[in-house]
């Protein structure tokens, strides 16, 4: 796992590189702003909440697709995009790296949620309508993980609040 990881943050890595001459490391997109997710802070919560023991994972706006595959190394994991830019780049990188994982084109307010155990978010923004229909469709069994402090669910528990090699991971249930 631990060399494919490697791969993985490598192969990342050159493309974030690749985007900083075209202005494009960091850029709106239909429904907000892209912006990539640290790899190490990344693997290494996910190692420290054992998602290997979860049976799905899914990312809620999964941009260049990192996040999933690096979920994808401990479990079933997919991930929910509405820029096609971005999912062509997750695309090419899956198949590069030959990782296992599933990425939709799709508004994820759209998408049934119900069947997730982990659900993943790194907003750019507060965004309570996604608030709603977490509310209402995840299970008691299931947890939102969010990356950063942008979004605060006013609704949902708070259980555990990591950081990470500098980057905060708060755990939410139903």
């Amino acid at each position: 796992m631990l060399h494919k990881f490697t791969q993985l943050k490598k192969e990342y890595d050159s493309y974030s590189v690749s985007l900083i001459p075209k202005h494009k490391l960091l850029r709106e997109t239909s429904l907000g702003y892209y912006g990539s997710a640290p790899a190490d802070p990344v693997f290494n919560f996910f190692r420290k909440m054992e998602l290997e023991k979860k049976k799905s994972f899914l990312d809620l706006g999964s941009g260049d697709g990192k996040v999933v595959l690096i979920a994808a190394l401990f479990t079933k994991a997919a991930g929910i995009e509405i820029d096609m830019e971005l999912i062509k780049v997750s695309g090419k990188m899956k198949k590069k790296l030959g990782i296992r994982a599933e990425f939709l084109r799709e508004d994820y307010l759209m998408h049934d949620l119900s069947k997730y155990e982990i659900l993943f978010l790194n907003p750019d923004q507060p965004f309570y309508a996604l608030e709603k229909k977490l509310r209402k469709e995840m299970k008691k069994t299931a947890r939102l993980v969010v990356l950063g402090n942008l979004y605060r669910p006013l609704n949902m528990g708070l259980e555990k609040n990591r950081i990470i090699d500098g980057t905060s991971f708060s755990i939410y249930k139903n």
